[in-house]
């Protein structure tokens, strides 16, 4: 029961998911409002851990999309994000969510090979994600940024 939950949780060292959100976030049919802009990775992380697939994904995009919308960011704080995010099951998780997710993993990949000098994929990583940007999704990173980065490294799309 949910005293034995907060047992584990404890004895982990780590802080109850529920704690994260307001208990609406929490029932069956979560309200369509955004998410509350306190969620940080450890959020995130408790989420996967605790077999949350579907907070643990909305939480990812919450981070990615806020810092990517910020003027400065950092790769490896995205980075740490889509790796974490990458060990939810995420099967149950709507399909409109895991092509937003999964666009946002694809770009930060390309960046990821650019900065490690991995050539032969940076091409494919920024076609996938062009492919599914063009699908619909929200996307917050300049479409004139993307068109840069595709002409530096001479891509066929752009994402």
């Amino acid at each position: 029961g949910p005293e034995e939950t907060r047992t584990f949780y404890l004895a982990a060292g780590l802080r109850n998911p529920d704690t994260y959100l307001p208990a609406e976030y929490l029932s069956p049919a979560p309200p369509a409002s955004p998410l509350p802009a306190h969620l940080t990775l450890d959020a995130l992380q408790n989420f996967v851990l605790a077999g949350r697939p579907h907070l643990a994904v909305e939480t990812a995009l919450h981070i990615l999309k806020g810092a990517l919308s910020q003027r400065e960011w950092e790769l490896s704080t995205l980075q740490q994000v889509v790796q974490w995010v990458s060990c939810a099951c995420v099967a149950s998780v709507s399909e409109r969510l895991r092509t937003e997710l999964l666009s946002y993993a694809a770009y930060i990949g390309s960046l990821q090979a650019v900065w490690k000098g991995l050539t032969p994929v940076v091409g494919p990583l920024f076609n996938m994600a062009s492919m599914l940007i063009e699908s619909g999704v929200t996307f917050l990173v300049d479409k004139d940024l993307r068109r840069l980065q595709a002409a530096l490294y001479s891509m066929d799309t752009v994402p």
